[in-house]
């Protein structure tokens, strides 16, 4: 979600800053990101900048923190939670719905439906090139548990590709 998110901010005119992991700093920055945060160095939710829209997919901060750091009328968009902690998802959704209303900051769910205009539209913009697909590895079928581990471990810096022909 992370690189495409990047490449969709800005193909919209986002000035995008990412937060990521260390040995992904470049990666992200090569894709389009302004500025680039390792949150292995700097914690972005204790930084002095404000944002309009947060994409939280790792989901590894509170609500209340992203609030420091979120503009007066911001939106927190949530997509994921933290790995190995299934009910995180709802647990964290359920906590940021109830303090929504007591802010002008709001937290929305990313939730995922069928939309053919909005998929024909990404299949342009990667015709096109606007949108580039980042592949970290390709593995054959037969080597899919390997595959998954490889992105349980938080080791895939972009997507895993399974081939199954």
């Amino acid at each position: 979600m992370g690189t495409f998110s990047v490449q969709i901010a800005k193909w919209l005119g986002a000035s995008v800053t990412a937060v990521t992991r260390t040995e992904c700093v470049d990666l992200v920055r090569s894709i389009g990101a302004d500025e680039v945060i390792d949150h292995r160095i700097e914690d972005f939710t204790h930084g002095s900048e404000r944002y309009d829209v947060l994409f939280d997919i790792g989901g590894n901060r509170s609500f209340a923190h992203c609030r420091r750091v979120m503009a007066p009328k911001a939106v927190l968009v949530a997509v994921g939670a933290p790995a190995g902690r299934w009910l995180a998802p709802a647990t964290r959704l359920l906590k940021a719905a109830a303090l929504s209303p007591f802010g002008s900051q709001r937290l929305v769910p990313f939730v995922c439906k069928r939309d053919p205009v909005a998929l024909a539209l990404l299949a342009e913009l990667t015709q096109r090139q606007t949108i580039v697909p980042v592949i970290d590895r390709r593995y054959p079928l037969r080597d899919a548990s390997e595959a998954i581990g490889h992105v349980g471990r938080g080791q895939a810096r972009g997507k895993v590709v399974i081939h199954v022909f």
